[in-house]
Parts: C-alpha cells; sequence; structure tokens
C-alpha cells in the first residue's frame, strides 16, 4: 500500500493536532496515589511532577520515621503508575485519533 505525499502530510498535520491536545490534556491533568488507606496521598500531574502531599496527623502521631518514609514513597509510586497507565491511555488515543 502506497501513501501519496499529500495523504502522509495531510496524516502528519492531523497527528500534531491530536499531540497538541494531548499535551494541553496531560498538562490540566493531576493523578492522586495514596498508601496506609488514605493516610497519605499524593498529587502528581501528567509529567510526574508532585503537586500536592497529604499527610495525616495519625501518622506524624505514629513517631515513626522509617513508616512515614515508606508510606510517602508507596503513596508517590502509586500515583505514578496510574500516571504512566494515563500517559499510555492519551497516546493511544492520539495514535487512532480519538482525541477530544
Amino acid at each position: 500500500m502506497t501513501i501519496s505525499p499529500f495523504e502522509m502530510m495531510k496524516r502528519l498535520s492531523s497527528l500534531e493536532k491530536n499531540l497538541d491536545v494531548l499535551a494541553k490534556k496531560a498538562e490540566e491533568t493531576t493523578i492522586d496515589g495514596e498508601s496506609g488507606a488514605g493516610m497519605v496521598k499524593a498529587t502528581l500531574n501528567a509529567d510526574g511532577t508532585i503537586k500536592d502531599l497529604y499527610i495525616s496527623d495519625e501518622v506524624f502521631a505514629m513517631d515513626d520515621k522509617d513508616a512515614l518514609i515508606v508510606l510517602i514513597k508507596s503513596a508517590i509510586n502509586n500515583a505514578s503508575e496510574k500516571k504512566k497507565a494515563y500517559v499510555s491511555s492519551l497516546i493511544s488515543q492520539a495514535a487512532q485519533g480519538d482525541i477530544n
């Protein structure tokens, strides 16, 4: 199957528009992760920057630095996994031309 240069330019233009929409969506989206049954929550944006971190007073009352570190890492890792799945979904949508 041969694609004409005109058709290829048309497809590239469409892909470029989809990628612009994808970048804007990703920029506006936040992803939440948590650990310790919600005692620690981390919010990331789609590029992985931490936008917010919540630690309940209950965690500080435990007076256990190592537990706090584990809970923070777990919350961030949870949000990061969700972020990867979200970005992958956006890329798939862009490739299929299904970005809204």
